[in-house]
Formats: structure tokens, sequence, C-alpha cells
């Protein structure tokens, strides 16, 4: 059967957990306002989501078998929502990671299977958006920004299969985007410094 543990301390949080199968959700929340909603449909997927401080907002959906999506927001806003993270699954055995600790936005959508996809933003300061899309199988891509600036955004999209992807980002005001259509395509980009700009399409 399916299994829920949802922890909260504090104030005026909300967690709602929907599993339909044989899956495993854990959700920790301190602090203040926060949001959680999971949905699993399938057997095998597991989600964990744990946020503190205040404001931040979480969606897990996964639909198939053996996918698992971790997420772990701390930041704080007296308004609006903080750090933001939505991840929706579809097939087998894919793997997000989302860990975001000021002033993020993330999305990440896999459809297929053996798909693994990281984004890591902190230290943002009114900055960060990172999405991340891979339909096919056993794609790859990792996003990370860093800095204490705005307009941090970093674009992700493989359809195919066996396709991976990097972008490394530090400082503030850089924007990279990445395309890749068809199979085994390989892209790699690290920015540093503040107002950089990459486009590649493959």
């Amino acid at each position: 059967g399916d299994d829920s543990d949802i922890q909260q301390n504090g104030l005026n949080h909300d967690a709602k957990v929907a599993q339909a199968g044989d899956n495993t959700s854990t959700v920790n929340q301190s602090g203040f306002n926060q949001v959680a909603d999971v949905d699993q449909t399938g057997d095998g997927n597991l989600s964990s989501v744990d946020q503190s401080l205040g404001r931040n907002k979480a969606k897990v959906v996964q639909d198939g078998d053996d996918n698992t999506s971790s997420v772990v927001q701390t930041f704080v806003t007296l308004t609006g929502v903080a750090a933001n993270a939505d991840v929706y699954q579809e097939g087998e055995r894919n793997a997000s990671s989302v860990k975001q600790y000021s002033n993020s936005d993330a999305f990440v959508d896999q459809i297929g299977a053996d798909n693994e996809s990281t984004i890591t933003q902190n230290l943002a300061l009114n900055g960060s958006i990172a999405n991340a899309w891979q339909e096919g199988n056993s794609n790859t891509s990792t996003i990370t920004q860093n800095g204490l600036g705005g307009d941090h955004e970093a674009s992700l999209k493989q359809t195919g299969d066996f396709n991976e992807s990097t972008i490394l980002q530090s400082n503030y005001n850089n924007t990279a985007t990445v395309t890749q259509t068809g199979n085994l395509n390989v892209s790699f980009v690290n920015q540093t410094g503040a107002g950089n700009t990459t486009t590649v399409h493959q």
C-alpha cells in the first residue's frame, strides 16, 4: 500500500498528499505558510519535500513506476511566494532533485524513462529561474545557479534519447538556453561573472 508521512511545525502550513498504488511520500515543513502538494500514481514512486522558513511552495506529480523526486527549499518572504518548485514525471525510473535557498523558481518536466534532472539554486537574492524539459529516455540534465543578484535564468529542453546537458552559472544576470532534439547530443555551458548570455541549439 501507500505510505505518507507529514511533519509540520510552525504556523499555517498546507500539505496535500494523494497516492494510488504502492508509493511513499514524505513532507517536512517548518516555519510558516508552507504549501506542499504531492500526487503519485503507480508503484514504487518516492517523493520527499522539505521546506523551512516561510512561504515556500512545492508541487510534485509522479505518474508511472519507480520515479524519485526530492525537493528542498529554504527561504522566507513576507509577501508572495519565496521558492517555488513544480515537478512532473511520467514513465519509469525518472529521478528529479531540486534544491533552492533564495528567491528561486524551478520547473522540471520529464516524460519517458530513466531521465535524470538536477537543479540547484542558492543565495540568488531576487534571481534564479530554471526550467528543465526532458521528453524521451535516458536524458541527463544539470543546472546550477549561484549569486547574490537578480535575473539568473536557465532553460533546458531535451527531446529524444541519451542527451546530456549541463548549465553552470555564478554571480548574477546570467542567461542560458539549451535546446537539443534527437539522440546522443551533449552540451556544456559554464558562465561566471555578470551579464552573460548563451544560446545553444543542436
